[in-house]
């Protein structure tokens, strides 16, 4: 999961590298599972150090900080259950937005910077009030 959530840029940067797949999946492994630092995982794959790749391999550490924190979800269920309030967050999939981890919160869909400001409400207000009083 959390390789997907990395995207594409994260195999490109290795495979800059002159390393294959294979080197990619030993470094989340070393990383992510085996709780080894960025630096280390990349010495002890030969040629793989880089910037980029130190960036991504933090990242998944952040993306695995994250899944690992998603025990809030059933008492958040039971939460809802007593009426209690839950914090709102963003929903979807993890991979494609990982802002959505935590999980354990009220989901909306909404888009506070697609949501059309005040103005344009009084501008659609004046132009309704318009067409009926030409029709009155």
């Amino acid at each position: 999961m959390i390789g997907g959530m990395l995207g594409t840029s994260f195999a490109e940067h290795v495979a800059a590298t002159g390393n294959g797949g294979e080197n990619r999946l030993t470094l989340l492994a070393e990383v992510v599972i085996n709780g080894t630092s960025p630096n280390d995982a990349q010495t002890a794959c030969p040629g793989v150090a880089h910037a980029d790749i130190t960036s991504d391999l933090n990242l998944a550490l952040d993306y695995r900080n994250r899944i690992e924190g998603c025990s809030i979800e059933i008492p958040r269920i039971l939460d809802a259950l007593e009426a209690k309030y839950i914090p709102p967050g963003p929903n979807g999939d993890p991979v494609r937005n990982p802002d959505t981890l935590l999980t354990g919160r009220n989901l909306h869909t909404s888009n506070d910077r697609i949501i059309p400001v005040i103005l344009v409400f009084l501008v659609i207000g004046a132009i309704s009030a318009g067409f009926w009083l030409k029709r009155r």
